[in-house]
């Protein structure tokens, strides 16, 4: 998939006990974070390898200390998946070439919660050095390149989508809406005005994709909406994630797609110490 510009992933460190919390009566605490991790590698997994080139892998994590930083690298040595620690605020200059090919791991600033009233800072703080790092490097298709945040909690990536948002980010915004009424993708254009773009958006509400896309639009910014995305939060979407995960092992598609994208995922959650339950029974 031939795209430019950048990708940041937004991801809390997976912790028994503070992640995945409403899933703990379906999963037990070690289930929940084991989950999160899950869904978590596979998104790792599967952007470094759908966009080797020509577009950034940033990993944007909380806690954005050093318990933090070792819980990420320790997910991706698991994995065998390159990454720096370099970031933009760094004065040593990576080589271009190696840049793409490995994620660079971005500590989230004055972070307690990914889901607090904070969030829109903690963003337009990440996109700001993103936009920086960008800017470091020699390729200027890069550095007009638009930036797609995603969150961990969607784990059925679409893929087209995310190619298709960055190869119109220098004219317009694209927004994959999440059934939950937030989102699970946006593609930030370089022409949108940072830090206004995430101001007055009502986080963790069912009105966050409607009040966002506003934001945008007051701001001059043209926006396109993309395919529904599924957060994995409840117990009711863990079971629709597995029913779907079982019907792609299976070989029912989704129209055309093969979504060859949650085939790891489908494995990874099989692996899930606690299982998935039917009804109120563990298995």
């Amino acid at each position: 998939m031939k795209a430019n510009g950048a990708i940041v992933l937004v991801a809390k460190c997976p912790i028994p006990g503070k992640s995945k919390t409403r899933l703990t009566p379906l999963l037990g605490s070690d289930g929940a974070a084991s989950l999160a991790r899950a869904m978590l590698s596979d998104i790792l997994v599967t952007l470094l390898s759908s966009f080797p080139e020509n577009v950034l892998k940033v990993l944007l994590y909380a806690p954005g200390n050093e318990e933090g930083e070792a819980h990420m690298v320790d997910i991706l040595k698991d994995l065998g998946l390159p990454y720096t620690t370099t970031t933009a605020d760094d004065d040593d200059e990576e080589e271009e070439e190696d840049v793409y090919q490995r994620w660079i791991l971005l500590p989230m600033v004055n972070d307690t919660s990914l889901q607090s009233s904070d969030l829109g800072g903690k963003l337009s703080n990440g996109l700001n050095r993103v936009r920086t790092l960008q800017s470091k490097l020699s390729s200027s298709s890069n550095e007009n390149g638009g930036v797609v945040f995603l969150g961990m909690d969607s784990p059925e990536l679409p893929l087209n989508e995310i190619s298709h948002a960055l190869q119109i980010s220098q004219k317009k915004a694209h927004l994959c809406p999440a059934n939950d009424g937030g989102y699970g993708m946006l593609c930030v254009p370089s022409h949108a005005p940072c830090p206004t773009i995430f101001e007055h958006v009502q986080w963790s509400t069912h009105l966050t994709a409607v009040s966002q896309l506003k934001a945008l639009t007051d701001c001059g910014v043209e926006v396109s909406l993309g395919k529904l995305m599924f957060d994995i939060d409840e117990m009711e979407d863990v079971r629709g994630l597995a029913g779907r995960l079982c019907n792609v092992r299976n070989g029912v598609l989704d129209g055309d797609e093969r979504m060859e994208d949650v085939r790891g995922l489908a494995g990874r959650l099989c692996n899930v110490r606690n299982g998935v339950l039917d009804g109120d029974e563990r298995k």
